[in-house]
């Protein structure tokens, strides 16, 4: 069903982040392992401990051109221990220049802090960044950083010691299957946030990229990611059976086939109804083959066919509305939130998803965000009050509760 929403509330100031710092990296007295909590704590106003002197001199190692900042190029040089950059550029870019200023990355209360506001502040959370899902060869792609490709963050809330396990989200970001990180500004960071002090715990998915690789293999890797998080429930207190996909443009394809192929989330060691839904946020690449007859641009058809080969039966395997058809289905999909902003291709691709979960007999909803573009859909999930935010809190409110109801509840944003 086609349902739609206002224009979006206004964006809460960017030096809100700071809120949400990453502090634990500028006081550790010693180098932290690998796969050791770090730890999102709201910065001290008053002064800060001094910072640590190996991360100022990873800073100055970053800074080509010595002028104080890591920008984005700077920062794609980043590997290892200096990844903990990209989290702070994501969590401290007050001015939101899209650089990490020194003051920023070692002495956050340097900088004007937002006013308080209790309904935005998170509550103190754990990331842990890098966590291989998988063993990936390197030299698979000449890169020693590809190995990050088979890699997740995990963000964890605050929880109580006798509070149950968090129920999980899932993110897999955009790129046309063939960029993209699971650290990027709009991937996880006001989604994180919001969803910790939900008490849900958020998990930021790399796959393997084309053209090294074709599809099944993107599919394969975000599904092997979540057999890993249910494997490691425990440790980190996830309920390995209240899980929710959500992605962005091409992640949004990912999550949408991830949840309704049988056959694969079998093949990976995932049972049926551990996967309560999916929330989309602005793909356009659930038909394939009806995409392929639209005569898209010449840099759009050679994006697809790098994800997707050439064969049309490549692109119906690929195709989550027609995956989601197959005669030999043995349940109905699950819930399917197909959110798009004012772009045709969106728009003709989530309908086509939605009639085709309904068919299936599932619940699947397309649902149009006014005032919204294909990057502010993604970087707007999660801030408080606004509508992208309201109609995901309600679609996750419903698939957690027993016996959802088949009222248009989702859809409303009030």
């Amino acid at each position: 069903m086609l349902l739609p929403l206002p224009a979006a509330a206004s964006i809460p100031a960017l030096a809100g982040l700071l809120t949400a710092a990453a502090c634990a990296w500028t006081s550790d007295p010693e180098p932290a392992a690998a796969t050791a909590p770090r730890h999102r704590t709201t910065p001290a106003v008053a002064g800060d401990p001094a910072p640590r002197p190996d991360l100022a001199a990873r800073f100055d190692a970053l800074d080509l051109d010595g002028d104080g900042h890591l920008d984005l190029a700077e920062l794609a040089r980043a590997d290892g221990p200096d990844r903990v950059f990209v989290v702070l550029l994501e969590r401290r870019d007050a001015n939101g220049d899209e650089r990490l200023s020194r003051d920023e990355a070692l002495h956050p209360s340097r900088i004007a802090a937002a006013p308080p506001d209790a309904a935005r502040a998170p509550r103190p959370a754990t990331f842990l960044p890098d966590l291989a899902y998988r063993p990936l060869d390197p030299d698979e792609y000449g890169d020693p950083r590809a190995r990050n490709l088979a890699a997740l963050d995990l963000y964890l809330p605050a929880l109580e010691a006798d509070a149950p396990p968090s129920p999980l989200v899932v993110m897999v970001h955009g790129g046309g299957w063939r960029r993209g990180d699971k650290a990027g500004r709009r991937v996880a960071g006001t989604k994180a946030d919001h969803l910790n002090a939900r008490g849900f715990a958020l998990a930021s998915v790399n796959h393997r990229l084309s053209p090294a690789v074709r599809h099944p293999v993107h599919v394969e890797d975000v599904l092997a990611a979540i057999a890993w998080l249910r494997e490691q429930a425990a440790e980190h207190r996830l309920d390995p059976d209240r899980i929710v996909l959500m992605g962005h443009s091409a992640g949004a394809h990912l999550a949408a086939l991830a949840a309704v192929d049988e056959a694969r989330r079998e093949a990976a060691g995932i049972p049926e109804g551990v996967i309560l839904g999916a929330i989309l946020l602005d793909g356009a690449g659930y038909d394939i083959p009806a995409r392929m007859a639209t005569r898209p641009a010449a840099t759009t058809r050679r994006m697809l066919e790098d994800a997707f080969g050439t064969d049309p039966a490549g692109w119906t395997d690929a195709s989550p509305a027609l995956v989601v058809a197959r005669p030999d289905r043995t349940g109905p999909p699950p819930p399917v939130l197909a959110l798009f902003v004012d772009r045709p291709s969106a728009g003709d691709q989530s309908r086509r998803l939605a009639a085709a979960v309904e068919a299936a007999g599932g619940r699947g909803d397309a649902v149009r965000i006014a005032g919204k573009d294909h990057a502010s859909i993604n970087a707007d999930a999660g801030v408080p009050g606004d509508p992208v935010t309201r109609v995901i809190d309600a679609f996750l409110d419903r698939v957690l509760a027993a016996g959802p109801a088949r009222g248009d509840d989702t859809a409303s944003p009030d």
